[in-house]
């Protein structure tokens, strides 16, 4: 009996040990993902095109050097179509990219992130395979914070339409959710493809981090969000930028998290922003 026990226990440590051959590493992993299939499944019910998601992987090295509950930051896009594919051939300084046009992927739930090397899209089921997850959502109306917040992304970075929302909320008109979604969309189709920033630095929006990138596509309502650069430390690494834990202050609604986050971060939990967070306590 003694040994049966023995022998089981061998067999489960190393189903879960992961091995790589290039380059060489072992690594123990007994816990596999923290967002689990059921809760993927409410994530689909709960996702609408513009939310940002936010997740984590337990586990990392980068996480050391990511200040915050959350190290990454992405948008839900919901269905990409081949009419979308021409937009991933523009570039901030005007240039075309025939190979990200041709590479674009469509699908019916699609996220776009900065993920190295490059701004990419994927599949929502692929994305939710993590540790710890989260979804944020602009209101149903939206106004510029009083009183207003210092300069963000500089207005000569923004577009006619994104120039029109833009002056609405420094003239102290509301906007509906609905007007600045397929904006915002669009503005991250666009960047489908440019290179990852790993300097993590907000200078010429060329290259992209992940935070960053939602940083830059939600530009026509920095008015309302209230997220700017600031300085964040980790270790020796210093830099003036925006952090995915950022958007939590942000005056977004919370209006999803996964268990793992609701059991490590209870403040998230319950209600946030005035808004029932789905998925906490089922």
């Amino acid at each position: 009996m003694k040994g049966n026990v023995i022998r089981n226990w061998i067999h489960k440590v190393f189903g879960d040990i992961k091995v790589s051959r290039h380059p060489m590493y072992i690594a123990y992993d007994p816990g596999g993902c923290g967002v689990e299939g059921e809760e993927v499944r409410e994530v689909l019910r709960v996702l609408q095109p513009g939310d940002i998601l936010l997740r984590r992987f337990n586990g990392y090295l980068d996480n050391w050097f990511i200040p915050g509950r959350f190290t990454h930051a992405a948008i839900y896009c919901g269905p990409l179509t081949e009419a979308d594919r021409p937009l991933a051939a523009w570039l901030h300084q005007g240039n075309r990219r025939p190979s990200a046009m041709a590479q674009f992927k469509v699908g019916p739930e699609m996220v776009i992130h900065a993920l190295a090397p490059v701004v990419k899209e994927e599949d929502i089921l692929t994305f939710c395979r993590c540790d710890k997850l989260a979804i944020l959502r602009l209101p149903e109306v939206i106004r510029a914070v009083v009183p207003p917040l210092g300069a963000g992304v500089p207005r000569e970075h923004f577009d006619a339409e994104e120039l029109g929302i833009d002056d609405l909320l420094k003239s102290g008109e509301a906007v509906a959710r609905d007007t600045v979604i397929p904006l915002l969309i669009k503005e991250a189709v666009r960047r489908v493809g440019l290179p990852f920033d790993f300097d993590f630095r907000l200078t010429s929006f060329g290259h992209l981090y992940c935070s960053e990138l939602v940083y830059v596509c939600f530009k026509s309502v920095q008015r309302f969000l209230n997220v700017r650069p600031t300085m964040h430390r980790a270790w020796w690494f210093a830099r003036n930028s925006i952090l995915p834990d950022d958007f939590l202050k942000a005056g977004l609604h919370l209006v999803w998290v996964s268990r793992s986050v609701a059991k490590a971060h209870p403040e998230l939990a319950g209600t946030a922003v005035g808004r029932p967070v789905f998925g906490v306590g089922t």
